[in-house]
């Protein structure tokens, strides 16, 4: 990034309404793509791009690329975390409110998230003790065993935070 901001009129049409989205409903606040993604999907975004309701979810679903190039390229973001940094296994059926282990890093978390999954689904799934911190195999083992992806490798998600002077460009030009 040169350090300035691209003209409002010189983005992309898909960049401009991510941004008016980004600049209205979060403002300075840190967000992760996947956030921002269910925060467009769940709410009405007629006021802020011209689209039918139809089309609105398929227009304004983004990437973590199209977000590090308005970071990068454009000026309008600050990326405030580096994702990937942190890796673990997760669980998606798991209800962390009913009590269930959502993720796992050591053998001894694997191997307890292992034995969740199988009594969810009934069944027995074995994995030798010294496949443990093998996580890829650990995955394909349970998935296998179940019929579903229930268990994946993820890692902590690039945050962004709008820079003033994009907020500030932005309500200006475009709110």
């Amino acid at each position: 990034m040169t350090g300035t901001l691209t003209q409002t009129d010189e983005l992309t049409e898909k960049r401009t309404e991510i941004i008016k989205v980004i600049a209205a409903d979060f403002e300075r606040t840190e967000f992760a793509r996947s956030q921002l993604n269910a925060h467009m999907y769940y709410n009405d975004m007629g006021h802020l791009i011209e689209e039918d309701d139809d089309e609105e979810e398929d227009t304004l679903q983004t990437t973590t690329g199209l977000l590090n190039k308005i970071a990068e390229e454009d000026g309008y973001l600050h990326k405030t975390e580096q994702g990937g940094t942190n890796r673990f296994i997760i669980d998606t059926g798991a209800d962390e409110d009913e009590g269930d282990q959502v993720t796992a890093v050591t053998p001894n978390e694997i191997a307890q998230l292992v034995a969740q999954i199988a009594d969810r689904h009934g069944v027995t799934i074995n994995i030798p003790e010294d496949r443990l911190p093998e996580w890829g195999f650990v995955c394909n083992r349970v998935n296998g065993t179940v019929g579903s992806n229930v268990l994946r490798i993820a890692s902590n998600p690039n945050r962004y935070r709008l820079t003033t002077e994009g907020l500030e460009l932005v309500q200006e030009e475009l709110l």
